[in-house]
């Protein structure tokens, strides 16, 4: 599968973080919404399409990422993920094995682009091509929201917590807290696992 990661008008309500890094870097829960998508939804190759001046320090951070680049995306077809929808672990696990398109309050979470929607992106704009390109495709049902504000990543970081161990599945052994560590919550909750670099 071929996703790519876009950020929209709104990715501006998220200043001054958003200044250094894409919307869909900022981190709620255990990992940001690339990572989240990255490691769960079988992505075999993934681009992003960000602000001119983060291009080349993104390229840097991330080699195998395509970055800006409407050739690759020309290519073939690509499900492309608003970066400032936060999807459930279902919608990870079942909305994005269909090809279509979902709207969630009037904006735009994921659509599949097909390789001629590439010029009209790149002439458009993500903003004004979106909604058009929508209006073509098949209707998704999709489950998630939309983040507006800073704050509201700090309100869902706790049930984002949670969809993320969902999403890790069964850990190979239950974390073990040390003699100066105190657990809060259900023990079968806690569980080590190791995070690698995605």
């Amino acid at each position: 599968m071929r996703v790519a990661f876009f950020e929209d008008a709104g990715a501006a309500n998220f200043h001054p973080l958003t200044l250094a890094r894409p919307v869909f870097e900022l981190v709620c829960g255990r990992y940001s919404l690339r990572e989240r998508i990255v490691r769960h939804c079988a992505a075999n190759e993934w681009g992003v399409f960000v602000r001119d001046h983060l291009a080349e320090t993104y390229r840097e951070a991330h080699p195998e990422a395509h970055v800006n680049d409407y050739v690759w995306l020309s290519r073939g077809s690509t499900l492309a993920i608003n970066g400032r929808w936060l999807p459930t672990a279902e919608a990870i696990r079942n909305d994005f094995h269909r090809p279509g398109s979902a709207i969630i309050n009037g904006r735009v979470p994921f659509l599949t682009l097909e390789p001629g929607d590439a010029t009209t992106v790149m002439n458009g704009g993500w903003d004004a091509a979106l909604l058009p390109l929508v209006q073509k495709r098949a209707a998704v049902e999709t489950r998630g929201l939309f983040v507006e504000q800073l704050w509201d990543l700090v309100g869902r970081n706790a049930a984002l917590l949670a969809e993320d161990f969902q999403l890790a599945g069964s850990p190979t052994r239950p974390y073990e807290p040390g003699p100066q560590v105190a657990v809060i919550g259900p023990r079968e909750m806690f569980h080590e696992i190791g995070r690698a670099h995605v």
